[in-house]
């Protein structure tokens, strides 16, 4: 009878150190799981960031092939993208001397003279349909409304090209920014980038890197 109960009661300590063990599992697992998630949830917003990148890499491209050079950018602050015409270069627009519109009638500005900008358009022609008609045309036609934002520049809407993802400080209208005119790595090209916040941490999505740069915590 004795070795019976000795029995139990061992049998019992083995049953709670099991259920301890099982805990400690669980607990362990739980932990990598938080730990795991930010980096899961990141994946997905790099990988969407680096396709609109890619498609507008291959619509700058064809804008090159057609006309035989880049979009112009704003020479003089090329990086701000209040002074940025590249939305408007790659959608083409129709212009009458003063105002500008989008030849899909979806945008217009009275000048496209954003501050120490250029004068004017090469992707564009006379609203009386000249003889330079068939110079322009839309190069981005699959822009969805996510892709574009407004801003106010000079008391002016102005539309813009925009990341999937916020960018640093919480920045939810978050601009691509384009440089042709002295572009430091792609000298030959362009540098097209954006800002993107994952994870806590900030990653720049590049068209000179094939993979994310984390540029800060």
């Amino acid at each position: 009878m004795k070795n019976s109960h000795s029995s139990f009661r061992l049998a019992r300590a083995f049953t709670l150190i099991e259920l301890l063990v099982v805990i400690a599992i669980i607990g362990l697992l739980a932990g990598l799981v938080v730990a795991l998630a930010p980096l899961a949830a990141a994946k997905p917003k790099i990988k969407k960031t680096q396709a609109e990148l890619d498609q507008l890499v291959t619509v700058i491209e064809a804008y090159k092939e057609k006309k035989g050079f880049y979009p112009p950018d704003n020479q003089f602050i090329p990086n701000n993208p209040g002074t940025n015409q590249l939305y408007y270069e790659l959608v083409g627009t129709t212009n009458n001397g003063t105002l500008f519109v989008t030849l899909s009638g979806k945008d217009s500005i009275s000048l496209p003279v954003l501050p120490t900008g250029a004068t004017t358009f090469n992707n564009s022609t006379k609203a009386a349909k000249g003889s330079d008609d068939f110079d322009v045309q839309s190069f981005h036609k699959a822009l969805k409304d996510g892709q574009t934002k407004v801003i106010t520049v000079a008391n002016q809407p102005i539309r813009i090209l925009v990341a999937p993802v916020e960018g640093p400080n919480k920045q939810q209208i978050n601009p691509w920014h384009y440089v042709s005119s002295n572009p430091t790595n792609n000298p030959s090209s362009f540098d097209l980038w954006a800002d993107i916040v994952v994870a806590g941490k900030t990653n720049r999505i590049s068209n000179w890197s094939k993979d994310p740069v984390i540029i800060g915590n």
